[in-house]
C-alpha cells in the first residue's frame, strides 16, 4: 500500500512537469482574450493582474476542465434569475442545457489529478474513459447536460402583513445521471432582495442559527434571514423531467403533491392543466424585472399560474435536508449563486459543514460570482474552531470556488467589497465585532467592463469564463442563453407541426 503511495506520487510529479511545459506553451500561444495595450501598461500598478498571469493555479484553470464547471455553473446561476411560473409550460428542448463542445483529454485527467492528487490516476481515466487528444477531438459519447427540476421561488417571512424583507428564489436541478445536483441561488433582482441587501450585521449568538460552544463574531442579518427564517413561498416543477421518480428528489415532489391536494380540496373547481395544478390564489406582485422575462406583465395583481404556494415550513430546512440526502447517497451537490445567491450558497453550505458534523462533504463544491461579505473574522476563526472541516474545505481541492471580475482598467466587481465599505465607519452600529471578510480567496476573470459596477453583471462572468480556456470559447446548447427565445421558438415548431 505504501509503495502504491510512493509510486502515485512520483507519478504526479513527472505529469505536473510536463504539464507546466504545456501549460506555458499553451500561454504563448493562447494570449487572455481580454488583455489589451491599456491593461499591459498598468499591469505593474494591478496587483490583481499579476495574480492572474503568474499563479500556477491560474494558468492550470485557464485550460483545464474545472473551467467548463465553473462555466455550467455560472449559467445555472443566470437561468436562477428567470421566472419559469410566468410560462404556461417548459418544451423538452428547453429544460436543461450542455455544453456545444463537451470534452475530456488526457490532459484533463492531469489536471484533476494535480488539482486533487488523492484521487488515483487510474480510476480518472477509468472513469472519463480516455481517448488520446492526437488522434481525435475526445468528444463525450453522451455530454454532461443539466435537466431544470424545480423553481422555489417568492420566499418570504410569513407573518410580517404587506412587508417583504426577503425574496428569496432558486433553481433546483440534476444531471442527466443523476450523480449531481444543482442548487443555484438568484441573486438580487426586486425590492425584497434589495431589502435584504441594505440590513446589517448581526451577533451570531443572537440568531442561535450555527451551533457549538464558541460560536462568536457577527453575520449579515439580511442574508442569513433570506435563508434560514423564510418560510413561505412557491414550488414549481419544470418541464417533464418526472422528478417523482429520482429518489434525491421524491421529498420535495412529495411536497408539492401536498400542496397541490390541499389545494384540490380548498376550490374543487380548479382545473389542471399538463400536470400543473391552477391555484386560485391571487397575490401582489413585487414588480420583479428579471433577465430573460420578456413575456412577464406590469399589472400590480396576477395570477400564480403554475406554482402552489406552501406556508409554514423554512425554506432552510427543506434545502439542508436534500443537501444531506444527497451526499449520505454519494451524490455530488454543486451550490451556486450570483450575488446575493453567493451569499446565500455559502450559509448554506456552512449549514451543512458546521452544523452537521457527522455528514461528509467530500462531494459537497460551492460556486460563487461577485459575492458580497456574509460575516467578519471572528465569526469565521471561531466556526472554524468548532468545525475544522470547514478550513479544509475553503482552502483545499478548489471545492470552494470564489470568483470576481477584473476589468481592463483594473476595476474589480464593486459588490464584492460592499458589505465592508458600507459598514468601515459604523461598525458599532452595525453589529459588526471583527473585520467584516470573505471565506476565500477569490479566482479573478479578466473582463473588458468599462467600470466596477458593469463588472459585477453575471453576463462578465460568463463570458470572462467562456473564453478562459486555450481551447475553443464555452458555449450552451441555448443560443445566448435566451430562455424566453427558446420557448417562443420551441412553440412556434409545435403550431406549424399541428398544422401541417
Amino acid at each position: 500500500m505504501k509503495k502504491t503511495r510512493i509510486l502515485r506520487c512520483i507519478a504526479i510529479f513527472l505529469l505536473s512537469i510536463i504539464y507546466v511545459s504545456l501549460a506555458k506553451r499553451d500561454e504563448a500561444q493562447h494570449q487572455p482574450r481580454h488583455h489589451n495595450e491599456s491593461a499591459s501598461a498598468n499591469k505593474k500598478n494591478c496587483p490583481q493582474q499579476q495574480l492572474v498571469n503568474t499563479k500556477f493555479h491560474q494558468r492550470l484553470f485557464r485550460i483545464n476542465r474545472h473551467t467548463q464547471q465553473a462555466y455550467r455553473m455560472a449559467v445555472l446561476s443566470y437561468f436562477a434569475y428567470f421566472e419559469f411560473h410566468k410560462f404556461t409550460e417548459l418544451p423538452q428542448d428547453c429544460n436543461g442545457f450542455q455544453l456545444v463542445q463537451d470534452s475530456t483529454s488526457a490532459r484533463d485527467v492531469i489536471t484533476d489529478a494535480l488539482l486533487h492528487s488523492n484521487i488515483a490516476l487510474a480510476d480518472l481515466i477509468q472513469k472519463h474513459n480516455v481517448t488520446s487528444t492526437r488522434q481525435s477531438n475526445s468528444f463525450y459519447s453522451h455530454p454532461k447536460r443539466y435537466l431544470f427540476q424545480y423553481s422555489l421561488y417568492n420566499w418570504k417571512e410569513s407573518g410580517v402583513a404587506k412587508v417583504r424583507f426577503h425574496d428569496t428564489d432558486m433553481l433546483l436541478s440534476t444531471s442527466t445521471d443523476g450523480k449531481e445536483l444543482i442548487i443555484a441561488f438568484g441573486g438580487t433582482a426586486s425590492v425584497g432582495d434589495l431589502s435584504t441587501n441594505l440590513q446589517t450585521f448581526e451577533s451570531a449568538n443572537h440568531s442561535s442559527f450555527f451551533q457549538g460552544d464558541g460560536i462568536e463574531g457577527s453575520l449579515h442579518r439580511g442574508f442569513l434571514n433570506a435563508y434560514s427564517r423564510v418560510d413561505e413561498g412557491y414550488i414549481l416543477p419544470l418541464g417533464n423531467n418526472v422528478s417523482h421518480s429520482i429518489p434525491l428528489l421524491r421529498d420535495i415532489h412529495g411536497l408539492f403533491t401536498e400542496c397541490e391536494e390541499r389545494v384540490r380540496r380548498k376550490n374543487n373547481k380548479t382545473p389542471r392543466i399538463s400536470g400543473m395544478m391552477l391555484t386560485s390564489e391571487i397575490y401582489e406582485s413585487s414588480s420583479k424585472v428579471k433577465r430573460n422575462n420578456t413575456s412577464s406583465t406590469h399589472n400590480d395583481k396576477e395570477l400564480r399560474n403554475r406554482g402552489c404556494h406552501l406556508k409554514r415550513i423554512k425554506l432552510s430546512d427543506i434545502l439542508r435536508q436534500l443537501v444531506i440526502d444527497a451526499l449520505e447517497q454519494g451524490i455530488t451537490v454543486h451550490v451556486t449563486g450570483h450575488s446575493l445567491g453567493g451569499a446565500l450558497a455559502t450559509l448554506l453550505a456552512g449549514d451543512v459543514i458546521v452544523n452537521h458534523p457527522s455528514v461528509s462533504v467530500k462531494k459537497l463544491n460551492v460556486w460563487v460570482y461577485g459575492s458580497p461579505q456574509i460575516a467578519d473574522d471572528t465569526f469565521l476563526r471561531s466556526a472554524i474552531d468548532v468545525a475544522p472541516r470547514l478550513k479544509k474545505f475553503l482552502k483545499g481541492n478548489g471545492r470552494f470556488n470564489r470568483f470576481v471580475t477584473l476589468s481592463n482598467r483594473c476595476k474589480v466587481d464593486a459588490i464584492v467589497d460592499v458589505t465592508k465599505v458600507a459598514l468601515s465607519e459604523r461598525k458599532k452600529w452595525g453589529g459588526v465585532h471583527g473585520s467584516v471578510v470573505h471565506f476565500a480567496e477569490p479566482r479573478y476573470l479578466l473582463t473588458d467592463a468599462q467600470s466596477s459596477a458593469a463588472a459585477h453583471e453575471l453576463d462578465h462572468y460568463i463570458e470572462s469564463l467562456a473564453a478562459a480556456t486555450s481551447k475553443n470559447q464555452l458555449a450552451i446548447d441555448i443560443p445566448s442563453l435566451d430562455l424566453s427565445q427558446c420557448v417562443r421558438k420551441s412553440q412556434r415548431s409545435k403550431i406549424v407541426a399541428n398544422h401541417s
